[in-house]
């Protein structure tokens, strides 16, 4: 029995259904890798964010992160190729101290924090990029083979991918996006790192003191810092106030202060004076993104 050969206009309707869904293969594949590159880049996002920041809400700092424990944003670091890497979220820097609980600086050796790097805050993949290199030379990319850098708003109020440039503050991380599909800039979330704390004195026991002059009244925060701990300190305004402001989230330690010159008689009948420092309990807490309302209870003179 003898087959009819197909007519070359058959042919051409077959190729064409072929190329049709060869195109439609392709076009849904290509789709599918969009999707996993877009994810894969959303997930480095929110990895580095908490890597930084920590876990933040509006109420409490809920996990450590490198600027809760260092005092200071990771800075952007030229590998030897030339690219600028968030390099310190996996890589100890020479000026921040091992983490650890450290005195504080100064005249106040009582108050103690937990402060230093004690990375890797990222866990970095080992694949054909960074094996064999040594983790200064580490690249970590979006989902799509490209650097990360931060992000600006424009008149529009939208974000704009800004590259890092070396030794600048890492405050947030960006995407430029990718193919037509994931064109634009893929952000981190505007993250609330500062607060204030403030509050007033109060005055644990009211009774006179005789003999007594007060030279000043004042209030330091401590917090870590890259080199352990550090503090700012303010004398206390009208009813005893206080109010430290752009400080940011993570530990902090609260105390008061008072100078004092005491005057009386020595054993032979002699004016005698001498010099002293009262100091309040100590206050330890984590001071979340807005800032705290505290009050300090101390014997004032």
């Amino acid at each position: 029995m003898l087959r009819r050969a197909l007519t070359l206009v058959e042919l051409l309707v077959v190729l064409t259904i072929l190329a049709i869904m060869t195109t439609i293969a392709v076009t849904m594949t290509d789709s599918l890798v969009d999707q996993g590159r877009y994810e894969s880049t959303q997930r480095t996002l929110e990895n580095m964010q908490v890597a930084i920041f920590g876990k933040l809400s509006a109420t409490e700092t809920e996990v450590a992160g490198f600027l809760s424990d260092t005092g200071r944003f990771p800075r952007a670091y030229l590998t030897a190729d030339g690219t600028v890497q968030a390099t310190e979220l996996w890589a100890q820097p020479g000026d921040l101290v091992n983490f650890g609980l450290y005195s504080s600086v100064g005249d106040d050796t009582e108050i103690k924090l937990l402060a230093g790097w004690r990375g890797p805050y990222l866990q970095m993949p080992i694949n054909l990029t960074n094996s064999g290199k040594s983790p200064l030379d580490w690249k970590l990319q979006d989902g799509w083979g490209n650097p990360l850098g931060g992000w600006v708003l424009n008149p529009q109020n939208q974000a704009v991918f800004v590259p890092w440039a070396a030794n600048q503050n890492i405050v947030n991380i960006a995407s430029a996006g990718g193919s037509e599909n994931f064109a634009g800039v893929l952000a981190s979330p505007a993250t609330n790192v500062l607060g204030s704390i403030s509050g007033s004195l109060a005055d644990a026991d009211p009774t006179p003191s005789m003999g007594v002059t007060v030279k000043r009244t004042y209030v330091r925060v401590y917090f870590p810092a890259p080199t352990g701990v550090a503090f700012v300190e303010q004398n206390v305004g009208a009813g005893n106030s206080f109010a430290f402001t752009g400080l940011l989230v993570g530990p902090k330690a609260l105390r008061a202060y008072q100078e004092i010159t005491t005057s009386g008689m020595d054993k032979d009948g002699n004016p005698t004076t001498s010099d002293s420092v009262l100091r309040s309990d100590i206050q330890y807490f984590r001071m979340p993104a807005g800032g705290v309302v505290r009050s300090i209870a101390m014997d004032l003179k």
